[in-house]
């Protein structure tokens, strides 16, 4: 249970997992669940690669957030889980447009891609990757403050 609970809890704290895409681009594609779809997964997939690579490769950058981390006060998980979601919420639309802008080719309806990994690098390695980068960070500490407030609730369950 509690493997699954820590899982959602960090799932639910990333954009991605909360919205597919901007409403403005889904009602855009609306009538076209095809190539709505193939769009969302092009952005999704493209965040979570660029998050992962920066993960393993400037992951002192994300370790250093730790002190940072405020845990959150829970009460009850599933009100806690709509909670989070909803602040999670708040900044997707500029996660979204800012992956898009950083890489472009994601901006593509007609076939799932795959972001190469030099392409990854390069963007990781400029100034213009700031702002996401600052954005994945909030949504980081976002979910941290949250997963330390299930911990502290079923801490308090079996004592």
């Amino acid at each position: 249970f509690a493997a699954r609970a820590v899982h959602y809890l960090e799932d639910i704290s990333q954009p991605y997992h909360t919205y597919p895409a901007p409403l403005d681009v889904l009602f855009k594609k609306y009538f076209n669940v095809k190539k709505l779809t193939v769009l969302v997964t092009n952005a999704h997939y493209g965040y979570e690669d660029f998050n992962g690579y920066l993960f393993k490769h400037k992951k002192d950058e994300f370790y250093n957030l730790l002190p940072e981390v405020k845990t959150v006060k829970m009460d009850d998980v599933a009100d806690s889980a709509i909670k989070l979601s909803k602040e999670a919420r708040k900044d997707f639309t500029l996660s979204y447009r800012e992956t898009m802008e950083l890489f472009p080719v994601l901006d593509n309806d007609q076939e799932l891609l795959i972001l190469e990994e030099q392409e990854i690098i390069r963007i990781a390695n400029s100034k213009e990757s700031q702002k996401l980068i600052d954005l994945m960070k909030k949504d980081i500490l976002l979910g941290l403050g949250y997963l330390n407030g299930f911990f502290d609730l079923l801490k308090e369950s079996i004592e």
